[in-house]
């Protein structure tokens, strides 16, 4: 429990104390008047539940009572600062101590949360109007259009993949319900001294590789029946999802722990889980073989997954990160047919420097030298999850909040002769009920 007693309540100078800007919570005048009338007849209640407050002194709990305050002239207020919370942590304390009085801000919902997770943390969502939905706060027009390019391609075609969107987000709650993966076993990867501003301004979290995203590039570039791999695998998303579709699925991944949780995540499923280095592909999968790569690689140390000293993320230096990566790509596209894709979920990593490594840039040069051409680049927004409040203090050294990923698909062949290889995509023909 992180708060133990009354020890930890201080009293601090109202003007020190910020509101949260991103709070998803609006208060009518009315409701304003009658808190702080409250306020006035039981000061008390005050230190009976005083405001919690991060590090950087920005209200997580008590942005109404902070205004009620403000304007009733207190010069301090009671606070309680919490320093241990890890990002996520924050957000849920934020949505849960938010779940009885105000109303909801429905535009920030859309932009900063998860609709799984507010589900989770006990919101009731909404569904209104008839031609604007509302579903996890998300609010979107369904376009007779739209709904065809989600019907036939699971997400828009677009080069900006938008996860914010509701239909994205409902979608990747119902993955999530079916595959039962939340990744248990990297828990600890982003906690403790691994908690780093330069991680958070990175990927804000965990990175758990987005189902919806997996299904899509599955539908856009595998062919029929195929066989799907990736050498690092991570969780067992993919193979889910490959199976799902009908197609089979064999993963590397080095962490004996996660292998262990896949095959039961899988279990009678055409998915199979190896555990070992990357760049011991060859010797589980034959050169020509298998019909797609995905790959979400190790964005270098920003999550160190062991302290295995060949695992990719555990390495001194970025050269020698990327000589694993290297050797492990460069192997991985010989267990390729001819005439096949290859799908890399990557984005810019910053160096102790603070300046950027072009690590997407250095995966493209290892594919065109062996002899894969870039066919199509993606943009990948994220949730801004809590963001918003850190990109205040980056901006100091005029830092800029990280909020996307890079989709780099590459071909094994001559483009022009796609059509002859490909059959043209039907529309998604199975539904993701629960189990």
């Amino acid at each position: 429990m992180i708060i133990k007693d009354n020890n930890k309540i201080e009293k601090i100078n109202v003007s020190e104390v910020y509101e949260n800007a991103h709070n998803p919570r609006n208060i009518t005048k009315e409701a304003l008047d009658k808190l702080k009338k409250s306020i006035e007849d039981l000061p008390e209640m005050l230190y009976l539940r005083p405001l919690v407050i991060n590090k950087e002194n920005i209200v997580l709990g008590g942005n109404m009572r902070l205004r009620a305050v403000k304007e009733l002239g207190y010069y301090e207020i009671p606070v309680i600062r919490v320093e241990d919370l890890t990002e996520e942590q924050q957000e849920q304390f934020i949505i849960k101590d938010n779940l009885a009085y105000g109303e909801w801000d429905w535009e920030v919902l859309k932009a900063e949360w998860e609709v799984d997770l507010l589900d989770d943390w006990g919101l009731e969502l909404e569904i209104k109007d008839e031609g604007t939905q509302v579903k996890g706060g998300t609010r979107y027009e369904q376009t007779e259009d739209m709904g065809l390019l989600t019907d036939r391609f699971v997400v828009p075609l677009f080069s900006i993949l938008d996860t914010r969107q509701g239909y994205w987000q409902e979608r990747k709650k119902a993955w999530r319900r079916l595959i039962k993966d939340f990744g248990e076993s990297r828990e600890s990867v982003l906690t403790g001294d691994n908690m780093s501003d330069n991680i958070l301004n990175n990927i804000g979290a965990v990175s758990l590789i987005d189902p919806v995203l997996v299904e899509s590039l599955i539908t856009w570039f595998a062919p029929n029946r195929a066989k799907v791999f990736d050498i690092m695998t991570g969780d067992s998303v993919e193979g889910f999802i490959s199976n799902y579709k009908g197609h089979s699925f064999t993963g590397i991944e080095i962490r004996e722990d996660q292998v262990r949780v896949n095959k039961e995540n899988t279990k009678g499923m055409s998915c199979e889980y190896i555990c070992d280095d990357a760049r011991n592909v060859l010797n589980h999968i034959d050169e020509g073989t298998q019909d797609l790569l995905i790959t979400c690689p190790p964005y270098f140390d920003l999550e160190v997954y062991s302290d295995l000293p060949n695992d990719a993320s555990n390495q001194e230096s970025y050269e020698e990160f990327y000589s694993i990566l290297d050797d492990s790509l460069r192997k991985s596209i010989k267990c390729l047919k001819d005439n096949r894709f290859a799908c890399i979920i990557i984005g810019d990593i910053r160096g102790n420097d603070d300046s950027y490594y072009d690590l997407p840039g250095d995966i493209i040069r290892t594919f065109r030298e062996s002899g894969m051409v870039l066919y199509n680049k993606a943009v990948l927004v994220d949730m801004a999850g809590t963001l918003p409040v850190r990109v205040g203090r980056y901006m100091d050294s005029r830092k800029l909040g990280k909020q996307h990923q890079d989709i780099l698909v590459f071909y094994k062949g001559n483009p022009k002769d796609i059509k002859q290889h490909f059959d043209r995509i039907k529309d998604i023909d199975y539904e993701l009920g629960d189990e």
